[in-house]
């Protein structure tokens, strides 16, 4: 019985695109002509092929989308390290010349490397700050951990902390 009202619902599928078919466009094929008909109402668009095939398409405009908040800057950050013993001297400068008063966010990866030769790498957060517009300096020092080489540092931002000009 259930295989019935599907063959059935198929069918009334069917019959409601031949009759609301608005117009048939036919395209030619390697094995000969075939014909779909078609039927629009608004953004929505319902295709039967000769095949028995049906398409359905519906189309929107979706609002424009910024990736960037609209009070983003662009801010440099530029770092020095010095390996000193089993710490990390981190140096860095924030400049940012779009606005005066500004603040982000900045991640630091050091990646270590132990008296095994196996590599850690190490993750820290920092963020900044500033009312007017003077480049934001900065010394810290970081834990190695019981490693006993730095090989890198490298700064990482992102689109939605890097850096944000504040009203």
């Amino acid at each position: 019985m259930d295989n019935r009202n599907y063959l059935f619902g198929v069918l009334a599928i069917l019959v409601s695109c031949y009759a609301m078919a608005s117009e048939r466009e036919c395209t030619p094929e390697a094995d000969g002509p075939s014909c779909q008909a078609k039927t629009q109402t608004g953004n929505h668009q319902q295709i039967l092929t000769s095949d028995g095939a049906i398409e359905i398409k519906h189309t929107m405009k979706l609002p424009a989308q910024s990736l960037e908040p609209p009070n983003a800057c662009d801010a440099d950050v530029t770092i020095s390290s010095t390996q000193m013993n089993d710490k990390i001297r981190i140096k860095a400068r924030i400049v940012n010349k779009d606005c005066a008063a500004s603040s982000g966010s900045y991640t630091l990866r050091m990646l270590t490397m132990n008296e095994n030769g196996e590599t850690h790498m190490h993750a820290f957060s920092e963020s900044w700050s500033r009312e007017d517009d003077a480049p934001v300096e900065s010394v810290k020092y970081f834990d190695m951990e019981g490693d006993v080489d730095l090989l890198r540092v490298r700064v990482r931002t992102s689109r939605k902390t890097a850096c944000i000009c504040k009203p």
